[in-house]
């Protein structure tokens, strides 16, 4: 099958750069319009080496029939799922890798965004403080965990931790790797830091039964005042507002906005036990 680079273009914009990756897959640079260009994966829809199961993951254009598209802008297009099964062949048929990323971690990324193809992560069973006796599921990749020594802490899976939380928070962390997983774990009371980091980028633990998050600010201020004094300053100036940032950096007049919901207050009488088994 060969692409109608002419249909592509009438339908998205110029095909900058355009590079097969196996039979019926191809690597796509598009500029969209308005100095903005997007990269995709497509997919014949009768290509052979791709399954059913991540052709369902891609979507159709109208103009460009038979075709699959998956944006490498978004993180939930399939993407992951395309590259692997990719990779997967390469890897069988002894051929070059498409770029330096291994199988290991697209599936390790994959994970998060589509645990039906790949599988959810695994709570870990080795901390820093002993065995796992007692677990429970904060979001795909988040724990909160009791040990054996009867410690209570948060693990955190790689790339949860890398993508999602601060240098400083992750410099109390203590990371186990192994042949099963790759954790950052956090003590009380580093773990408040964790899920206060979190919880702006997962609805499960911003609305988690096992957590009392005025009493979790509270020990925020209690044990890390001078990273609450930062954090409200930075979101009294806007500078917390993550897309505002990212559209000023593509030279765009977008002004920059703070929440008073997103400070770190002090609730008097609540106490700072916030993890709630």
């Amino acid at each position: 099958m060969e692409l109608d680079i002419n249909a592509i273009e009438y339908e998205l914009g110029e095909v900058l750069e355009l590079e097969q990756l196996c039979s019926g897959v191809w690597y796509a640079f598009i500029n969209i319009g308005s100095h903005i260009a997007d990269e995709y994966y497509i997919v014949g829809a009768d290509a052979k080496l791709i399954t059913d199961d991540a052709k369902r993951l891609g979507k159709t254009i109208d103009g460009l029939p038979g075709l699959l598209f998956y944006s490498l802008g978004d993180v939930e297009s399939g993407k992951f799922v395309v590259k692997y099964e990719v990779q997967r062949n390469l890897m069988k048929n002894k051929l070059p890798p498409i770029d330096s990323d291994s199988i290991l971690s697209t599936a390790i990324y994959g994970t998060e965004y589509h645990p039906d193809y790949f599988g959810d992560y695994p709570a870990p069973l080795y901390t820093p403080a002993g065995i796992t006796t007692r677990r429970r599921q904060l979001t795909k990749g988040v724990f909160a965990i009791e040990t054996e020594t009867s410690e209570t802490m948060v693990a955190v899976c790689s790339p949860i931790w890398q993508g999602y939380l601060s240098d400083y928070t992750q410099s109390h962390g203590v990371r186990i790797t192994n042949m099963e997983h790759d954790y950052m774990f956090f003590a009380q009371p580093a773990d408040s830091l964790v899920l206060f980091e979190l919880r702006q980028t997962y609805e499960e633990i911003a609305n988690s039964k096992h957590i009392n998050w005025y009493a979790l600010m509270n020990a925020i201020w209690n044990h890390f005042p001078e990273y609450a004094t930062s954090h409200n300053s930075r979101e009294q100036l806007g500078l917390n507002d993550v897309s505002g940032l990212f559209f000023q950096s593509l030279g765009f007049d977008t002004e920059l906005s703070g929440s008073e919901e997103n400070l770190i207050t002090l609730s008097i009488n609540e106490g700072d036990i916030y993890l709630l088994f």
